[in-house]
């Protein structure tokens, strides 16, 4: 697959809590299958945190994931792959 996904998240609230539950949602085929799409998050900067876990988390599942806090920098992050 030669998809590259960008994800906005800066006008969301979420929490540890909110990706714990994502991840535990998300042990379907289809997302197994997605996990080799390169993703760049554009992060809310209040939840800097809670995406820094997420990018933590999501690299350990073996999910190509990177934050970032603006759209430049994630469209040239993508660019590489």
């Amino acid at each position: 697959m030669d998809y590259k996904i960008i994800c906005d998240f800066r006008e969301t609230n979420k929490s540890l809590a909110d990706a714990y539950f994502w991840y535990d949602d998300s042990k379907n085929h289809q997302f197994i299958k997605l996990r080799h799409i390169p993703v760049a998050q554009i992060a809310n900067v209040s939840d800097h945190s809670f995406f820094g876990f997420l990018e933590l988390a999501s690299n350990n599942k073996g999910v190509k994931l990177k934050m970032f806090l603006d759209e430049l920098s994630a469209f040239n992050c993508l660019e590489q792959f």
